[in-house]
């Protein structure tokens, strides 16, 4: 099992908002090459202090996976002390890559404040993915309530 990285992937805030506020990320989009069940694709990072809810994340499927190929997606301390990670949290372990089209959060969870920076993931699963033009992007909307 690897962790692979988005290109680019950086922990920088976008913004400065001591008052909390609506933000967004959207990562550029991810194309990780031939990958294997159990990899982990790290697709974007939310910052600490965001809220959210799995209802705020939609996954872009632009280029299809191998048929068979799906993953759950949630999320990763970016250091591990700061809180337990949650690989589902957004999307429950079945949702089908195999096919380009929107996946949405879908998970019945409270919505949650982070206690540090986030990896937003996909953790892979049912088949290998040998297309080597998969691509996806995650759009993610978060409160930013400011750092705990």
């Amino acid at each position: 099992m690897a962790n692979i990285d988005a290109p680019g992937l950086s922990y920088d805030i976008p913004h400065a908002g001591t008052f909390g506020n609506k933000s967004a990320t959207r990562p550029p989009t991810f194309v990780p090459g031939a990958t294997s069940v159990g990899d982990v694709l790290r697709l974007g990072v939310i910052p600490k202090g965001a809220e959210i809810s799995p209802a705020d994340l939609t996954v872009v499927k632009t280029v299809a996976m191998t048929a068979a190929t799906t993953a759950s997606f949630g999320y990763e301390y970016v250091t591990a002390s700061e809180g337990l990670d949650d690989p589902d949290y957004f999307i429950a372990a079945g949702a089908a890559l195999s096919a380009t089209g929107l996946l949405t959060g879908n998970r019945p969870l409270a919505s949650v404040v982070l206690d540090g920076d986030v990896y937003i993931t996909a953790t892979l699963a049912g088949a290998n993915n040998v297309i080597t033009t998969a691509a996806l992007q995650v759009l993610a909307d978060y409160i930013y309530t400011g750092q705990k």
